[in-house]
């Protein structure tokens, strides 16, 4: 099994944070938070041991269960789900495989997005190609707009769909594209400002007319679908698109500039490399940069000018003993748990709170079977509503090893678990997505193959007890993925 290290700061540390006269726009920890490695406290706990150390709704718990073995591992399930990660596997049937190379030959997918109200799922590739699929049973559901091939003449590096599926946003070198899911057309085109290459997209979390959009130099804009071509309103920075007579774009300029020493770090590595809203507050945005692991909170009320463009919280996570900044490939907000997380290219998972960022940092993940090697590696919240085959809530991380599936922390276990959903492609792991509707979690990877995975017991047992006639660490012919646990 894979260890998973957890850090939470303590009540005390939170409380003394709060108590704090004047916070600092820029929160770093002073000293790195404590890890912890291995089961749950409470599973050391039998017969009459002591409660003491165990919070009041875990000893209430064991009062009413009592200490036999058989509660305890009960518990410990209920408590992190490690069992039921275990469980996930994909076989190597057209249900749960599918060869993207039948739709696109030789481009590899770059990107994936799941519609949130119908079990459909685009998939954006790196000759500009789009397709659309079922995302219930994986079945192919006809050609998008008609025509799958040459959306763009640039590799699709970003797609977002707003949140009532009405608006899907491609995101492809110097031009994004509109499309009305509805209508099967595309209705805006937004070409990018004199600086740059689109990297990211993202549709506000309640109003499909806004949409957020970064650069490979560092513009993060603001685009309103709904204002008139001759708009001549200035929030910061007024910009005339060309293409489909879009409206207006408001820029925000060098979002993550790095200076190294006196010496000011070269263009290119300044890139906005992840977007994110922040889902509680409609009018907080939320970008990382390439150059390092700082996540930067944007108010949109308060950027009046072009000169006060200032974010209002900046948060960064402990620097690595090498001294070595690592930069910020995936950003995900996480409504449920009212946190943010933050995948980063060292191959740490880091946490902090949608609604008080400043306090710093809350949850760190990290997994020696994941290995971030690509800006394309993506992250995925799993979090199940009213679901009959997932139970338990996860983050889900691409990588060169594989899919690594993280059992969300949670205030029951001071400790979390991880499993590496092996075999199931032959290369890297990059884009990843979970869809409610369809209780699917889709990967895709460098080999072409699009991948749905589901905790599925009796499948996990006959592929266990088969094992297909390999090794784990052989090379699976027979097309099926399980996880690294046999």
């Amino acid at each position: 099994m894979a260890t998973i290290l957890r850090a939470r700061r303590s009540d005390s540390e939170l409380s003394n944070t709060l108590n704090a006269p004047e916070p600092c726009l820029t929160t770093r920890p002073l000293k790195r938070p404590r890890l912890t490695t291995g089961t749950p406290d409470f599973a050391a706990h039998s017969g009459n041991s002591s409660d003491q150390g165990l919070s009041l709704s875990r000893r209430l718990m064991l009062r009413e269960l009592g200490h036999t073995s058989t509660n305890l591992a009960w518990q410990s399930r209920w408590l992190d789900y490690s069992h039921e990660a275990k469980l996930f596997c994909s076989p190597a049937t057209s249900s749960h495989k599918i060869q993207l190379s039948e739709f696109c030959p030789a481009n590899a997918p770059f990107c994936i997005e799941s519609f949130r109200t119908q079990p459909l799922t685009v998939v954006g590739f790196e000759g500009g190609d789009l397709c659309m699929l079922g995302s219930d049973t994986g079945s192919r559901q006809g050609l998008f707009l008609g025509n799958s091939r040459n959306h763009h003449n640039n590799s699709i590096f970003d797609l977002s769909i707003s949140h009532n599926d009405s608006h899907l946003a491609s995101t492809s070198g110097s031009l994004v594209k509109i499309y009305d899911c509805e209508r099967n057309s595309v209705i805006h085109g937004i070409e990018a400002h004199n600086d740059g290459m689109f990297k990211q997209c993202k549709f506000h979390p309640t109003n499909s007319s806004l949409l957020l959009t970064s650069t490979r130099f560092g513009t993060i804009a603001l685009h309103d679908l709904r204002l008139p071509t001759n708009h001549t309103d200035s929030l910061i920075e007024l910009v005339r698109t060309k293409t489909h007579s879009h409206r207006q774009s408001f820029l925000l300029r060098k979002c993550h500039d790095v200076k190294s020493g006196a010496t000011k770090i070269k263009r290119s590595n300044v890139s906005v490399t992840s977007l994110a809203w922040t889902e509680h507050n409609e009018y907080t945005a939320i970008s990382g940069g390439e150059a390092d692991s700082q996540l930067k909170f944007w108010d949109l009320r308060s950027l009046v000018s072009r000169n006060r463009q200032t974010p209002t919280c900046i948060v960064e996570p402990p620097p690595s003993p090498s001294g070595r900044k690592f930069g910020i490939t995936s950003i995900v907000a996480d409504p449920e748990d009212r946190k943010i997380w933050a995948l980063c290219r060292n191959g740490v998972i880091y946490s902090y709170h949608l609604a008080a960022p400043e306090l710093g940092l809350v949850d760190e993940l990290a997994s020696e079977d994941l290995s971030v090697t690509s800006f394309y590696c993506k992250l995925a919240v799993i979090n199940p509503i009213n679901s009959n085959r997932i139970a338990g809530k996860y983050l889900a991380c691409g990588g060169e090893r594989g899919l690594t599936l993280f059992s969300k922390p949670n205030t029951a276990s001071s400790t979390s678990h991880s499993v590496l959903l092996k075999n199931g492609h032959s290369r890297e792991t990059t884009g990843v997505s979970y869809q409610q509707c369809s209780d699917s979690l889709m990967s895709i990877s460098d080999d072409m193959t699009l991948r749905f995975w589901r905790p599925d017991e009796t499948l996990y047992k006959q592929l266990r007890d088969q094992k297909l006639g390999l090794e784990s660490n052989s090379p699976n012919s027979d097309g099926a993925g399980w996880t690294e646990i046999v």
